[in-house]
């Protein structure tokens, strides 16, 4: 192959690379913030985020799945409250999983602020690990969210007071 051949090739290689990482850097995305904050401990059970993504691309909907593990208590009820800030997203949605099926009171979107309250049959109370609720997001511009669960969110265990 020709020298001038090669070389052209190695350079139009190298722009192409430096071009593509250039785009991931500049492509506008929102990150989805979990920090220390975002995992909670609810009478006794453990209660926390899973997003769908991590990053999201602008006007990209996603979703994000509210976990609980009983840790061995029987679960009959939450009131499950979920705080989000950052200007970079729409919440559209809060619904229930499948680990809590009854709704008690339907899913509600305030200002910063997403609620719903569930429960289990009454002959069934919840044990082990699951998904207690489902967020609905939608990315609206470059930024990061933060997702944690409000001081007033409450799980009722069975046996277990406070």
């Amino acid at each position: 192959m020709d020298k001038r051949l090669e070389g052209l090739l190695l350079v139009v290689g190298g722009l192409l690379l430096i071009g593509s990482g250039a785009l991931y850097y500049l492509y506008p995305k929102l990150d989805i913030g979990l920090n220390k904050g975002s995992a909670a401990i609810a009478n006794g059970v453990a209660l926390s985020f899973q997003p769908s993504k991590t990053m999201v691309a602008i006007n990209e909907q996603f979703i994000v799945s509210v976990l609980a593990d009983t840790k061995g208590h029987s679960v009959s009820a939450t009131d499950l409250r979920v705080n989000f800030s950052g200007a970079g997203v729409l919440v559209s949605s809060i619904a229930a999983g499948n680990f809590l099926p009854v709704v008690l009171v339907p899913g509600s979107i305030g200002s910063g602020t997403a609620t719903i309250i569930l429960g289990s049959q009454p002959t069934a109370p919840a044990q082990g690990t699951g998904i207690l609720a489902t967020i609905t997001l939608k990315a609206t511009q470059n930024g990061l969210v933060q997702l944690s669960f409000d001081n007033n969110t409450q799980v009722a265990a069975i046996g277990q007071s406070g």
